[in-house]
């Protein structure tokens, strides 16, 4: 592979011996500068693209690093075989890395990464599809703003970047990605796009552990097929199968999906049970051993759906419901060959299937993963080294006070704890507020893989005995945590945070501390994101806008043309208020779409006004809380409402726009609309006299 100096901004190439690295993980702009235009400084300089290599390497030396990576300069992507290799290997450039800086060019440290309306929210570098491996990979991710300063870590907000991603909390607290079934895997990059179609495939490659040369012109949907063809080559998860198309879809499938975008529903399904059955490919479909069972279609059956189908089990079960994921199977002609028939749906039964099961002998294949080979100590180092380093205010106020565990040495003028090889005790070192009334301690513990999990535990004096202030830390499983916020009584804090270097194998341990009056409390500081119980799919014409969701919602999300998934609050106050504009029309009226869930039934209202400033739909919001003048529309529990528009629209003179929004189930609102002709006033008897003719 090749690396970039950070202080000669060289490129070399490495074939053994890799040294530590930095990896940066950012999202392509208009112009970036490339690998053979780094190779002439002078003119590379003056580049557009400089200014963000520039940047990664002064963040990488920050922390010694000497070498980084990047894509853009670290690819010739003029050669097709080197290309080809690069877009192999990439998961593993980035899970050998030591850390990873995820450049988020369209976001600021200066505002909170959980509001809904920050650029941390909003940016793209959630939406490309390079990204998904590039936040899995590494051992260490941290996310900086477009000036390269620090927002957060993967792990600090991992609440956020959940909410964002529809990615479990487990997996960005460290838990394996292989613990997720393919189906919850292939539903992560569901929602995310590439500039090229095959990208999308590709880009999935390291995820799954399969290898297969890119094809560039062969099309998303041909390469997508071919990367499910290699994971099927190496797992007998069935959960591969569970997708489904874009409603309405009645043409036959076969079993595999045409993108991840089919994924889009199947993040709660887990890995499907042992084998029960062989598969295999041949000719141009797969053969596999299925549980089948007779299933008659209903008379509300959708139109040309086959009089003659089946559901076939996959042996996967949705967290959600517990059901057992199933498909619709229909006969061809020919004898024991089936298409897959209604691919928009994916029937979950919850009865005891357990007759329907096969029996056979089947042989597994294990699919060998790669493992990060664990780094040991410099030649002549007799332990593992950790820097520590505390901010001004912290260590003007406090003092280091002791250091125990086996073997443990400090290095006060360096600021360096060594901690011996074999050390598989905790190592402790303590600090004591100068007022001796209040301390914390940092534990340190090497991981099997020498790797470095880190505790913290804050103390308080108590007449003349010590107490545990804040140890939940000791009683947390987690291996690994790079951000750590600890109180004191008086609502002071402590905080410590795992920074990664070149040139000590466990980093640095920066310690900070905030006085009970400081206004400078991090982002990452404040509470987790609690993701709400229950949420409405509201579908709405394609004329029609979402402007803006009052409370914001951070968990909302776009599900498709027309469809936005929205939240809805725990509490007492379980609504909110959605602003739409209809824009066939070219007016300035909006429509304000209440929905919400009072007990066990969702409700709905609608209203309309102009654009009347930033605080109408506020106002709006409140009047339907418990004394607002619309409080008993939610204890009405109303599911259909319509609107009709008194004036007629601007630019369609004599018409009316009627809308309706009906809450079909707890869980699905849809918002629909039709024009009318607005009658012509009658004449009056007076009128309609004829004038005498002269």
């Amino acid at each position: 592979m090749r690396l970039l100096n950070t202080k000669t901004f060289k490129v070399h190439e490495f074939s053994s011996d890799i040294p530590r690295y930095a990896i940066i993980s950012h999202t392509w702009d208009a112009e970036e500068l490339t690998f053979r235009e780094i190779q002439n400084l002078k003119t590379a300089k003056l580049h557009a693209g400089w200014k963000k290599v520039e940047g990664a390497c002064t963040r990488a030396r920050r922390f010694r690093f000497d070498w980084i990576w990047m894509d853009t300069c670290c690819i010739d992507k003029g050669s097709s075989s080197e290309l080809s290799e690069a877009l192999n290997s990439m998961y593993i450039y980035y899970s050998d890395s030591d850390v990873c800086y995820a450049y988020l060019s369209d976001a600021s440290s200066k505002e909170d990464p959980r509001d809904p309306k920050s650029g941390f929210r909003k940016s793209r570098w959630f939406q490309r599809g390079w990204t998904l491996q590039e936040l899995l990979a590494p051992s260490n991710v941290i996310l900086v703003d477009k000036d390269w300063r620090e927002i957060g870590t993967r792990y600090s907000l991992r609440d956020a970047i959940s909410a964002i991603t529809m990615i479990p909390v487990e997996v960005l607290k460290g838990r394996k990605i292989e613990n997720f079934s393919i189906a919850q895997r292939m539903s992560w990059a569901a929602f995310r796009k590439t500039l090229k179609p095959e990208d999308q495939a590709y880009s999935l490659m390291g995820i799954f552990g399969v290898n297969m040369p890119p094809i560039y012109g062969e099309g998303g949907t041909k390469a997508f097929i071919r990367l499910q063809q290699e994971i099927i080559k190496v797992s007998d998860d069935r959960s591969i199968f569970a997708w489904v198309a874009r409603s309405p879809c009645n043409e036959p499938r076969g079993l595999l999906a045409k993108s991840p975008d089919e994924f889009r529903l199947s993040g709660d399904i887990g890995i499907s049970d042992s084998v029960q059955g062989s598969y295999s490919f041949i000719n141009n479909g797969l053969q596999i051993k299925l549980p089948l069972m007779r299933h008659r279609p209903s008379a509300g059956s959708k139109a040309n759906s086959p009089d003659v189908q089946f559901i076939a089990l996959l042996l996967s079960v949705g967290a959600k419901d517990k059901g057992h994921i199933c498909l619709y199977l229909s006969p061809l002609e020919a004898e024991g060959q089936f298409v897959r028939c209604r691919p928009s749906e994916m029937p979950r039964l919850s009865r005891n299937l357990e007759q329907l099961k096969l029996r056979e002998v089947f042989v597994k294949e294990t699919n060998q993963q790669r493992r990060k080979e664990p780094r040991s100590p410099k030649s002549g180092q007799t332990g593992h080294q950790v820097g520590v380093r505390l901010s001004r205010s912290a260590q003007s106020l406090f003092v280091q006070d002791r250091i125990t565990g086996k073997g443990a040495r400090f290095d006060k003028k360096r600021g360096i704890v060594t901690i011996s090889k074999n050390n598989s005790s905790s190592t402790t070192l303590s600090y004591r507020h100068q007022d001796r009334r209040k301390a914390f301690n940092v534990i340190m513990k090497l991981n099997p893989n020498d790797s470095i999990k880190v505790q913290l535990t804050t103390h308080h004096k108590i007449d003349d005995e010590w107490k545990p202030f804040d140890n939940s830390d000791l009683k947390d499983q987690i291996s690994y945590k790079d951000r750590i916020f600890k109180s004191f009584p008086d609502s002071s804090r402590v905080s410590l945070a795992v920074q990664k270097t070149g040139n000590l194998d466990l980093g640095i341990l920066d310690i900070d501390y905030f006085p009970s009056d400081s206004n400078t409390i991090p982002f990452n500081a404040k509470p987790q994101l609690k993701r709400p119980k229950a949420g409405i799919m509201v579908e709405f014409p394609n004329t029609f806008d979402l402007q803006e969701t009052f409370p914001p919602d951070f968990y909302q999300r776009e599900w498709g043309e027309g469809e936005t998934w929205i939240s809805i609050p725990d509490g007492t106050e379980r609504f909110r208020v959605l602003t739409f504009r209809e824009n066939s029309s070219k007016t300035d009226k909006l429509f304000y779409v209440v929905i919400g869930i009072e007990g066990v039934s969702s409700w709905t209202d609608i209203s309309s006004g102009d654009d009347n400033g930033a605080n109408a739909v506020e106002k709006l919001w409140k009047s339907y809380r418990n004394l607002g003048s619309r409080a008993k529309t939610r204890y009405q529990r109303q599911t259909s409402v319509t609107l009709r528009s008194e004036a007629v629209l601007g630019k369609n003179p004599g018409k009316r726009l009627s809308c309706t929004v009906t809450a079909e189930r707890y869980d699905r609102v849809k918002l629909t609309c039709e024009m009318s002709t607005v009658p012509k006033p009658a004449k009056s008897s007076a009128e309609s006299k004829e004038k005498p003719k002269a």
